[in-house]
């Protein structure tokens, strides 16, 4: 079972394209994506904009422990990349992205959902 898992804080604005790109496998046929967005309003309150603070090592930790759960979960052969923001971001601006390659697209919603969740 290989594994390629990627995950990191970043300080500047998230490229969900970037990070898609270069995860294409000739063994994985499944690919799935999910991006958050800071959104404009929230419990009927207008929004300008909304701030992460991140311990990085734990936030770091936690995420890669919850990709293993999902990959031992599903023993799945997967590849992974997360990055979470931090700092200030306006609304519109991606605030997490999550993607997954597998060999099959049901492993992948799987395991994309499991780490979002």
């Amino acid at each position: 079972m290989s594994q390629d898992v990627s995950v990191r804080i970043s300080s500047e604005s998230i490229s969900p394209a970037e990070i898609l790109a270069g995860m294409a496998s000739e063994e994985h046929g499944g690919e799935c994506s999910f991006v958050g967005r800071v959104r404009a309003h929230n419990v009927g309150r207008q929004v300008k904009g909304i701030a992460y603070d991140v311990h990085e090592v734990l936030a770091v930790k936690s995420i890669e422990r919850i990709v293993q759960e999902a990959r031992e979960r599903w023993e799945l052969d997967a590849h992974v990349r997360v990055v979470h923001r931090q700092g200030h971001l306006h609304v519109g601006e991606s605030s997490v992205v999550v993607a997954v390659t597998t060999r099959h697209r049901d492993e992948a919603f799987r395991i994309c959902r499991y780490v979002i969740d």
